[in-house]
């Protein structure tokens, strides 16, 4: 399986550093701040930073790596390349966590965008506390609906299914609904609300994340956003924040 992984990260990198960096003009979203909105397919690098703070002094931080790129009109492709931390009463534990290989199929027809695919995790972690040791294969679909030229909502559902794991791992089993409301201004910056709601079939289990985020367009070509939130029911997950810096292609 270490050969798999190493594989699969140097691959991603090749991809990455090989496509030609072009821009769909013509494919383009009509909005000032391209990629926040699901349906938007456009080629782009994003660095993510995220932390999370959990029950018990528990705290985890992460900085991935995620690239963008449509392949068509109607389909694109990603993948998330994360390094991570699990922090614990003062010991840290630092390495690569999972990562994802994502697909999404989108097909628009007046105001309704219909939104298909899923994601590939693939057990990269380098530390148990980092990952879940589990191969996942979990589709999602939903739709969006454009209120307005400037707002738009969308709502979805995605399975979170183990198709294999290493030794003494729990299987992943979980069923996810979705909703997300946005404004995204022609100016270029916007502000969303996402809400969560995750039945985790496994330890028999809700929770609910809720969460706020603020973006602005820095210039035609790199975005910068803030996203804050909490999580409630059984989760069990405090507090979140997550700052984005997106360079479109």
């Amino acid at each position: 399986m270490p050969s798999i992984r190493s594989a699969f990260i140097a691959s991603t990198f090749l991809l990455c550093v090989a496509t030609p960096l072009y821009a769909m003009a013509d494919d383009a979203p009509s909005n000032g701040a391209p990629g926040v909105n699901p349906k938007d397919l456009v080629t782009k690098v994003d660095l993510i930073f995220k932390r999370d703070v959990f029950d018990g002094g528990v705290g985890i931080n992460s900085w991935t790596f995620k690239y963008d790129r449509p392949l068509t009109t109607n389909f694109g492709i990603a993948v998330e390349l994360p390094y991570a931390e699990f922090r614990r009463a003062g010991d840290v534990v630092g390495g690569m966590a999972e990562s994802k290989f994502k697909m999404r199929y989108v097909n628009t027809r007046g105001r309704v965008s219909w939104v298909a695919g899923g994601e590939v995790v693939i057990p990269t972690e380098s530390d148990p506390l980092l990952g879940s040791g589990t191969w996942q294969v979990n589709p999602s679909a939903g739709l969006v609906y454009a209120v307005s030229p400037t707002i738009f909502t969308f709502a979805g559902v995605q399975r979170f299914q183990s198709v294999d794991r290493d030794t003494g791992r729990a299987p992943v089993r979980q069923n996810q609904a979705r909703v997300l409301a946005a404004r995204v201004s022609p100016a270029g910056w916007w502000v969303l609300g996402d809400a969560k709601f995750t039945r985790d079939l496994v330890v028999d289990a809700n929770s609910v994340d809720l969460e706020v985020e603020f973006g602005r367009m820095l210039n035609r070509s790199t975005a910068l956003s803030v996203r804050a939130g909490t999580s409630g029911l059984e989760s069990a997950r405090s507090s979140g924040v997550v700052v984005n810096v997106r360079f479109l292609l």
